[in-house]
């Protein structure tokens, strides 16, 4: 007689239809889950639903740290570039050529629209001046490659197709039939709109992972060379065009210098901070032996904290007698730099020499209220940063 072993379970039936109930729970939950994920995408891409308002922020006054630019003269709400980018590449990919004319508008240049449009007699097909969706850098006029966009052009048929993939819809109050029929007017709805707060949808889009107003920047170069260190970048505030101060530190010693230095390929990446430099380039003294070297970018105005760009361990050699002389009669010859993750343009960055002086060591998360020459305040309250590889894409 085989031998068998006797079950573990008693009742191995009520075991099995448990497990069978559990998993039938799991899968009803996951259903939900993505009919809600459905609903919601629906709804958000319903053409009643519009771009919602920017908290805490005025139609028509958005802060710079609030915008960011495609190219060609055009910006828009930060966290739609993302998707606005990846639509027009793939309406390229599929021979239409999409262009943004017109994107975020200010408080006066909706006045000018309206009083364009009333003087044609048809001031419906622009919006009270401080109410306009253009005015919270949502709302984009395109064209094609025929130089306009009208209900019988391919742009159009193409973004009627995709253009709610990437969080984008044409409002029914513009359509051919509706009270402002305007093919070319678009609006992003990613964060969810008027009909669906806080919930992010479309390509690309996420909520942001840091403060708006965070400088931002890269170093490029951090290296020793005899009796000196060098150090070469760029940085940006947000909150402003101009140049910015960037301090940087020699274990306990810093100097201050201004990253106003000409950048052609930062200008590029970043086009609405491209009518002031942003590039630095420095030689520090410094003695023989291993130091540490960290750079901040300073934070000059609007919202935002010092932010540390990069820090590092070199060795200094001793400087040699000729270089020594060389040193006593001018500044080192200049140098330059390619950021290994920087855009593909790259320029030449000179070389100055810089003076040690005793400045207090910028306070990550502080925001002075200096000069762009002068030291951030010495009573900041901490706050964690990470170094950053190359130009973010997110601003």
């Amino acid at each position: 007689m085989p031998v068998i072993s006797r079950p573990t379970d008693p009742t191995p039936a009520r075991a099995t239809s448990g497990s069978r109930r559990r998993r039938a729970a799991g899968a009803i939950a996951l259903l939900a889950a993505l009919l809600a994920l459905v609903g919601a995408s629906c709804q958000q891409l319903n053409p009643d639903n519009r771009a919602a308002a920017v908290p805490a922020v005025t139609n028509g006054s958005l802060p710079m740290s609030y915008l960011a630019s495609p190219g060609g003269g055009c910006a828009v709400y930060d966290e739609a570039l993302a998707s606005l980018k990846a639509m027009i590449a793939q309406a390229a990919k599929d021979g239409v050529k999409l262009k943004p004319v017109s994107c975020y508008r200010d408080y006066a240049g909706q006045v000018a629209a309206r009083e364009s449009w009333c003087n044609r007699g048809a001031c419906q097909m622009a919006a009270v001046p401080g109410t306009s969706n253009h005015g919270w850098g949502k709302a984009i006029d395109f064209a094609d490659q025929n130089g306009s966009l009208g209900f019988d052009s391919v742009g159009y048929t193409w973004l009627k197709t995709w253009a709610g993939y990437f969080g984008w819809i044409h409002p029914r109050t513009m359509e051919a039939d509706g009270p402002v029929p305007e093919a070319w007017h678009w609006e992003w709805v990613g964060d969810g709109g008027k009909m669906y707060l806080g919930k992010y949808f479309g390509f690309g889009n996420a909520p942001l992972a840091e403060p708006r107003g965070l400088p931002f920047g890269n170093v490029d170069v951090i290296a020793a060379q005899a009796g000196a260190v060098q150090v070469a970048g760029w940085a940006i505030d947000p909150d402003q065009v101009a140049s910015i101060p960037v301090h940087v530190y020699v274990d306990t010693s810093g100097v201050p210098i201004t990253a106003n230095q000409p950048r052609a390929d930062v200008g590029a990446a970043y086009p609405l901070y491209a009518k002031a430099p942003h590039g630095f380039a420095t030689t520090i003294p410094a003695s023989p032996g291993r130091h540490q070297v960290c750079v901040y970018a300073i934070n000059v105005s609007g919202t935002g904290y010092n932010r540390t760009l990069k820090c590092a361990t070199v060795t200094v050699p001793a400087a040699t007698p000729a270089t020594a002389r060389a040193s006593s009669v001018g500044a080192p010859a200049a140098t330059s730099s390619t950021p290994a993750t920087s855009p593909t343009t790259s320029t030449t960055a000179s070389t100055t020499t810089s003076t040690t002086t005793a400045v207090a060591r910028p306070t990550p998360g502080a925001t002075p209220t200096t000069t762009p020459t002068g030291s951030p305040s010495s009573s900041a309250t901490t706050t964690t940063t990470v170094a950053q590889a190359g130009p973010p894409m997110t601003r």
